[in-house]
This record gives C-alpha cells, sequence and structure tokens, in this order.
C-alpha cells in the first residue's frame, strides 16, 4: 500500500491511505517501504524478546495478510508503519478542489471549539491508528493513551488478536531498539588531559594583531 504521505496523509476519508496513483502522493511510497525495510528486523528482534513465551514462533507474522487467523489463536504479532487518522485535520485536498476560502479556516475552528477542542488543536479523542504494510492496512484497537502519544511514520510491532469486525485489538506494542551503547573502560592506564584554548587570532592580517590577543 504505502499510498498515504506525510502532508495528506489522513486527508482520505476511509483512512490513511490515499487512494490514488498521482505523482504527488505516491512518491512518498519509497519512503516509507525503505524505512520498513529497515527496521522491520530490529523491531521483530524486540517484539521476539519480548513476547515469545506468550505466543508461539508461528504468530509473528511476515505480513499483515492473514491476521483473521489470531482471533482463533493466543494471539499473533504485526510489523508495519502506524499511521493516524486525525479527525479534526483539515483536508487541504478537499479545500483546495472546492475552493479555498478565507473563512473555511475560521469555520473549522468554530466546529473544532463546538467539539470541545483547544483552538487550533488536531488531535481529538475520535483518532484513530491504522497498521500499514504494502499489502494492507488495519484499523487498530488500542488504550486512549497510546492513541494520544503514537504518530504516523513509526515502524512498530503490536501483540494482539483480531476482532470479528475485521480490527486488531492490541495488548502491547513495541519499536526497534536503540544499539547498545560502546563500552568504554572504565580507567585509563595513564593520566590523560584535555587543552581548551581560544582567542588565539587565527586569520589575523598582522603580527600585533596575534600579540595582542596573545
Amino acid at each position: 500500500m504505502f499510498k498515504f504521505s506525510t502532508s495528506a496523509a489522513c486527508d482520505a476519508p476511509t483512512g490513511c491511505s490515499l487512494r490514488t496513483e498521482s505523482r504527488a502522493h505516491s512518491m512518498y511510497n519509497s519512503m516509507y517501504t525503505a524505512r520498513l525495510a529497515q527496521l522491520r528486523s530490529s523491531v521483530v528482534q524486540h517484539a521476539q524478546s519480548l513476547w515469545s513465551g506468550a505466543v508461539s514462533p508461528a504468530a509473528f507474522k511476515p505480513s499483515l495478510v492473514g491476521y483473521r487467523g489470531s482471533a482463533r489463536e493466543r494471539g499473533a504479532v504485526l510489523v508495519g508503519v502506524i499511521c493516524k487518522e486525525m479527525k479534526l485535520r483539515p483536508s487541504t485536498v478537499e479545500q483546495y478542489r472546492s475552493g479555498l476560502r478565507a473563512l473555511d479556516f475560521l469555520d473549522a475552528a468554530a466546529a473544532a471549539a463546538e467539539r470541545g477542542a483547544a483552538p487550533g488543536a488536531l488531535c481529538s479523542e475520535g483518532d484513530v491508528l491504522w497498521l500499514e504494510d504494502d499489502t494492507m492496512r488495519i484499523e487498530l484497537m488500542c488504550a486512549p493513551h497510546l492513541v494520544a502519544l503514537l504518530a504516523t511514520g513509526l515502524v512498530a510491532a503490536v501483540l494482539g488478536q483480531a476482532t470479528p469486525e475485521g480490527r486488531f485489538r492490541v495488548r502491547d506494542l513495541c519499536f526497534a531498539q536503540v544499539p547498545a551503547p560502546i563500552e568504554r573502560p572504565r580507567a585509563l592506564p595513564r593520566r590523560h588531559y584535555v587543552a581548551f584554548v581560544s582567542g588565539l587570532g587565527l586569520g589575523a592580517t598582522s603580527a600585533a594583531g596575534g600579540e595582542d590577543v596573545a
């Protein structure tokens, strides 16, 4: 899939993917594909270290296809790119299609205020998270605080089960781990010193200038 872009990822009314082949949006396809390809192995490795005792090895799915089978199992682990559908985010595509007016922004702000949102807020309790790879996308059901914290573009592994409606109920999630820092020797064999020098007058046009600085 990966038809969404960072600038219009959630403009589509049915979810995060823009169902279009226009070059303006599909140019982001390679960015998300490369990001998932580079981080998938690290995310899977972290997920296995956390959940191998809770699910079978077959539960770690290579793609989102077949996730519905997890409803009959102890669960499944899916890896993909998170996309956040933000209900309060104005659709710039629709605004320009219908003819952008200055009053449109005022109308949107007034509508958001009526729903109890802060002025200029883009996040709301109605936001929805999706998990997507190059095969399909799945709506995630998770705790509200996770919906508020997560953002579009994160590569994550989610542990959970499919619901009868085709959604995926998330019990836990994880990301790629930061590589372990390089171990340094605690004690040096001999004393070392660091000198901080400034005001050398490098580039001075005359020797006098350098002497004054010295």
